[in-house]
């Protein structure tokens, strides 16, 4: 079995990011563990699905991302930890939040939620159930409008109204923005605007590419190029007193999936299993009451050094996603299986994604180390 140290020993998260971009900004209460300096604007720059491992591999089509600003370059550092598990509607409420999964309850790219008696896919969610009541902790930017910072998210406009912005990124104002072009007028718009701010903007498009053709990939290093020329434009738009932090929210592997049992149709596996929730790197198992032993011993007999094979009580006991809140207890899998290598669990519950080439959920670095690119004007 592997070994998964506590999040909280595996330095500097992605949690981290808003509470230091809020000192940085001079609210009080909040810690500057990335070190970024006091700033007038601070603008968090979040490219879904660049790893920090990916973007070291190729870094020769990321000149600005690879390149050495304040001393360090992303090669020699660690960067940041994604919570586990690596997915977007987790690491986005981390963010978001400013908290681990424990705390804000979003746990995998599905997961069941007891009150409402039903599962929540946060990528596909409107008005039902309700946003605030999934997740009622005041977001960062919340918190950021409360202290006088001007907030402004820079996204797609699709995002706007969604459950998930709603949820874990509610606060301030959402301006509609489609391409580098309207991202870089916009945020120079937004920083020539007097007081102190914080901006969040979002590009999805690498994740998308990686997805269908894989990390690598000629379609994958143009994304990779895109999203270089968005962050130096970003960077140079923003005038003197002004931070651009560059993260991410998981990395990514290239999978098989042909080569991947579909767990639905094996009946061992499938035994005492009365919910399938997660993604194909990640599954949430819950089980009927009193199987959780036997299921789990079921599942690591059948999988072997395939994945990791976890009960509730070891994902808590190990600290995995944070000190867990009582009242998101019931939304954990009784099990969380975590593939290795190139593995993935296939199932009828998400046919598509099952057979998607890049994949990620899961504990290795590849998925959980992303940058954490700070750059001053």
């Amino acid at each position: 079995m592997v070994s998964l140290p506590p999040l909280a020993n595996r330095g500097a998260g992605l949690n981290d990011v808003m509470p230091s971009a809020l000192a940085a900004l001079g609210v009080s209460g909040w810690a500057d563990s990335l070190t970024i300096g006091p700033a007038r604007h601070v603008v968090v720059l979040l490219i879904d699905g660049l790893g920090l491992m990916q973007l070291n591999e190729f870094e020769q089509a990321a000149p600005f991302l690879s390149a050495e600003h304040g001393g360090v370059s992303p090669r020699e550092s660690q960067g940041l930890i994604a919570s586990i598990p690596t997915t977007t509607p987790v690491n986005l409420a981390s963010l978001g939040v400013g908290a681990l999964p424990g705390a804000h309850g979003f746990v995998g790219a599905s997961f069941w939620l007891p009150d409402f008696e039903s599962r929540l896919s946060p990528l596909r969610w409107g008005s039902v159930p309700s946003p605030v009541a999934v997740q009622p902790e005041s977001t960062m930017f919340e918190i950021a409008e409360r202290a006088g910072i001007r907030v402004t998210t820079i996204s797609a406009g699709a995002y706007a109204a969604s459950g998930l912005t709603r949820s874990v990124l509610r606060g301030g104002e959402y301006v509609p923005s489609e391409d580098v072009d309207s991202r870089v007028a916009d945020v120079r718009a937004t920083d020539q605007a007097a007081g102190s701010s914080l901006t969040y903007m979002y590009w999805a498009d690498l994740d998308k590419i990686g997805h269908v053709y894989g990390v690598g990939s000629v379609q994958w290093v143009a994304g990779l190029r895109t999203v270089n020329q968005l962050a130096e434009r970003v960077w140079m738009a923003l005038g003197q007193g002004a931070v651009l932090i560059v993260t991410a929210d998981h990395g990514m592997v290239n999978t098989s999936p042909r080569s991947f049992p579909v767990i639905d149709e094996d009946r061992e596996l499938m035994t005492d299993v009365t919910r399938i929730a997660g993604e194909p790197r990640a599954r949430l198992i819950y089980t009927r009451a009193g199987s959780v032993d036997h299921v789990a011993a079921c599942w690591r007999h059948v999988l072997g050094n395939r994945a990791e094979v976890l009960t509730r009580n070891q994902v808590v006991d190990r600290g995995l996603i944070g000190p867990v809140d009582p009242a998101y207890e019931g939304r954990l899998g009784d099990l969380l299986v975590l593939a290795h290598g190139d593995f993935a669990l296939a199932s009828r519950s998400d046919t598509r994604v099952s057979g998607l080439i890049g994949q990620h959920g899961s504990h290795t670095d590849a998925e959980t180390r992303v940058p954490g690119l700070v750059v001053r004007r």
